[in-house]
């Protein structure tokens, strides 16, 4: 008898069986706007939902409507399905979560707790001290954060280290406030 797929392979059966769904669609349209059409259904292939949003990630629909703020769990779990498995350390995840907050936030100011209950919600393992990782991360002798009070922000080099790692550009959406993160 035959030991059952592990999780990871029927994910990756699930992306490709999206992955052939699109390209049929595709493959029928101007090639000048196949990659754009293929943007606007990327997040199907790993949620199994097409999002509003533009592509590339810019937020907003066509019609110039915010993106459904709802989506903020389907694009986490999008997000994480990205990262390396092999370099999953938790000081990494952390450097990668402030990447999703930057991507959909952009340059806004975030807390450790805020990390520590975005961290839970992806499933993936920070240091107890997320600040003092904070406070250390450095990429080629450059800092990635700065701090104000008990609220970090990604630097200049940040920024540019998580576009570079994680291929992600600078989100628009309005943060949540606290109250409004509590009560979801």
């Amino acid at each position: 008898m035959e030991a059952p797929a592990s999780m990871d392979d029927v994910s990756f059966q699930e992306r490709v069986k999206r992955l052939v769904e699109i390209n049929k669609v595709i493959e029928k349209l101007d090639p000048a706007i196949r990659g754009q059409a293929f943007a606007l259904l990327e997040s199907y292939v790993v949620t199994g939902k097409v999002t509003a949003g533009k592509p590339g990630g810019g937020g907003g629909d066509q019609q110039g409507k915010p993106p459904d703020m709802t989506d903020h769990d389907a694009d986490l779990e999008a997000f994480v399905g990205t990262l390396d498995a092999e370099e999953d350390t938790p000081a990494k995840n952390v450097r990668a979560l402030a990447a999703f907050m930057y991507k959909r936030y952009g340059k806004v100011a975030f807390t450790t707790d805020e990390m520590n209950a975005l961290a839970k919600q992806a499933g993936l393992t920070v240091p107890d001290r997320v600040d003092m990782t904070m406070k250390g991360a450095k990429v080629k002798g450059k800092k990635l954060f700065q701090q104000d009070g008990k609220s970090f922000s990604p630097t200049v080099h940040g920024e540019a280290f998580f576009k570079e790692k994680y291929k992600v550009s600078k989100g628009k959406l309005p943060k949540p406030s606290a109250d409004a993160a509590a009560k979801a």
